[in-house]
């Protein structure tokens, strides 16, 4: 059993798939794999300090796709947006979390990809954000 036959598709027994699930860990627990709640003892990159794990560990695992969540003038701007603005906007954009901070954002993403506006920022969910300015920057014409 491997990791890609969890595929859930509608014709999948969703009961089905939890159970094969189950047993993939408990076989991946067997072989003395832990997959999940590994503690690390960095911050998450493309290298880190792993419980358990002698040597630094190359990892495929962060969402930090430029490596920039470590770089000094990155850490700067994020402590200096924090003692401004607090650890959040703490609302929806809709009713009161859009910042000037992402209006700004936005104007410099449109500017460098060379469109006149960049989509508002409206998703629920980062992900779904991502996914949407990706579109967005890929596709929009102004």
């Amino acid at each position: 059993m491997i990791l890609k036959d969890f595929n859930i598709s509608q014709s999948a027994n969703i009961v089905e798939v939890v159970d094969n699930f189950q047993a993939y860990i408990n076989q991946q627990a067997r072989y003395g794999v832990k997959n999940y709640w590994i503690e690390a003892t960095s911050s998450v990159g493309s290298k880190m300090d792993l419980n358990g794990i002698v040597n630094i560990a190359s990892a495929f695992i962060s969402n930090d796709y430029l490596g920039l969540s470590q770089h000094p003038a990155t850490k700067k701007a994020g402590i200096e947006a924090i003692e401004k603005y607090g650890t959040g906007a703490c609302a929806a954009q809709a009713i009161g979390g859009y910042l000037d901070i992402h209006s700004e954002l936005e104007s410099k993403i449109a500017s460098f990809t060379k469109k006149s506006y960049l989509c508002k920022w409206n998703c629920i969910s980062g992900c779904e954000n991502e996914r949407s300015q990706i579109a967005c920057v890929a596709s929009c014409d102004a």
